[in-house]
């Protein structure tokens, strides 16, 4: 039973490692015992080693962010023979042990020295792999066992991202779609403007990290320049069904977010090419037809993220060399005030902010999406949503 254990454990390493190596989190950390700063009330969990175990320690400059550095703090849960039946239960347990390491993570002296200090501003993040090996939950929702009473007692954190079976298998399944799309041309992805990311002097609209804001979004705009050309293309992901309300909100999205690239492709997980005559109606909504005729939409595959501890391998990563960033621009010919769009951003903030939904439906939305916070009030609660790229606001 001790083995099956280890096996599972070392198994769930192995794909989580897999897919940090997608987002360009290649480098991070793994396995690190770190002290506690707070025995008396952390006594239950570290009994009589005041110590935390933390699974994955990774910092990066925030693209979405001009002044911000991230500490991801991470932890990794799997199970071979599918999610407890206690699932509610047991996502309480990790998501509070992990709250606990993010508060002592920030008391950390073995962090600071392994991170630096980058004059930034920091913000500790608290990432929660739970994946499960079993074939009937491929794309299983673990979020929606969240529960939204949970006592973190005095632990003090900003935020904790969850990525389960269904939120693996779009990430894996995305980055996988545009590696095979111009197979030499490598990935970026773009980063959209926050209001808080585009002074001229820091401008950098896409690269090689996935801030931990996406990690776990219904949407992940991707973008590849074809060598010999130059030709841009954005790729937008989305892991919402087809249905033509969708297709309008993609449709401006896209717009706001790479308007002026050389071609827009918009995957759908399914899509089917019989739907073109309703995607040719909803372009005709939009006046600028230089831009809708350059849009396309397609089906992505869904990858199986358990075969990612099968593509483990000995070679050691080596930091990227910099190179020539893709600035986008975005175009502004079409009207924001179209019915049925997908605010982000600079955009989603100010409805928010005068919208009647309240603090609690706003963490109410953030849970079902796998995100949770302590933060209480509306006004703190909104920052987080400049970050995101939502598909519903439901």
């Amino acid at each position: 039973m001790a083995e099956d254990s280890v096996r599972s454990g070392r198994d769930g390493e192995k794909i989580a490692n897999e897919i940090l190596k997608l987002v360009g989190w290649g480098s991070a950390s793994w396995n690190m015992d770190i002290d506690c700063s707070f025995p008396s009330r952390h006594k239950p969990t570290v009994k009589n080693n005041p110590h935390h175990g933390i699974d994955i320690l990774y910092s990066y400059d925030n693209p979405l962010y001009h002044d911000r550095r991230d500490i991801i703090i991470g932890s990794v849960k799997h199970s071979e023979n599918g999610y407890p039946s206690s699932k509610s239960y047991e996502l309480t347990q990790h998501l509070t042990d992990l709250a606990e390491n993010l508060d002592c993570a920030k008391q950390s002296d073995n962090i600071l020295q392994l991170v630096g200090n980058s004059g930034l501003q920091t913000h500790y993040k608290g990432l929660l792999f739970c994946l499960s090996s079993l074939d009937t939950e491929k794309e299983y929702d673990l979020a929606q066992h969240i529960n939204n009473d949970i006592d973190f007692g005095t632990n003090k954190f900003e935020e904790i991202f969850l990525v389960d079976n269904k939120r693996a298998t779009f990430l894996v399944s995305s980055i996988k779609t545009a590696e095979s799309y111009w197979p030499l041309s490598e990935i970026k992805f773009l980063y959209q403007n926050t209001g808080k990311n585009m002074e001229k002097s820091q401008l950098l609209l896409s690269g090689k990290k996935l801030p931990i804001q996406l990690i776990n979004s219904e949407i992940i705009p991707i973008v590849k320049e074809e060598k010999e050309t130059g030709k841009i293309s954005c790729l937008i992901f989305c892991n919402n069904p087809y249905s033509k309300e969708n297709v309008s909100r993609l449709i401006w999205l896209s717009h706001k977010l790479c308007g002026l690239t050389n071609e827009i492709r918009i995957y759908l997980p399914n899509y089917d090419n019989n739907k073109e005559y309703e995607i040719n109606a909803v372009k005709q909504l939009f006046k600028d037809e230089s831009f809708t005729t350059k849009i396309t939409f397609h089906r992505f595959s869904k990858f199986d993220i358990v075969s990612l501890k099968e593509t483990q391998n000995n070679t050691f990563y080596t930091q990227p060399k910099q190179d020539k960033q893709v600035e986008l621009t975005h175009s502004t010919q079409i009207s924001d005030d179209i019915d049925k769009i997908l605010p982000f951003g600079d955009f989603l903030i100010p409805k928010l902010r005068t919208s009647i939904l309240s603090e609690v439906n706003l963490q109410d939305f953030l849970t079902r999406k796998g995100i949770v916070t302590l933060k209480k009030s509306k006004n703190d609660i909104l920052p987080l949503f400049s970050c995101l790229l939502l598909s519903l606001m439901n």
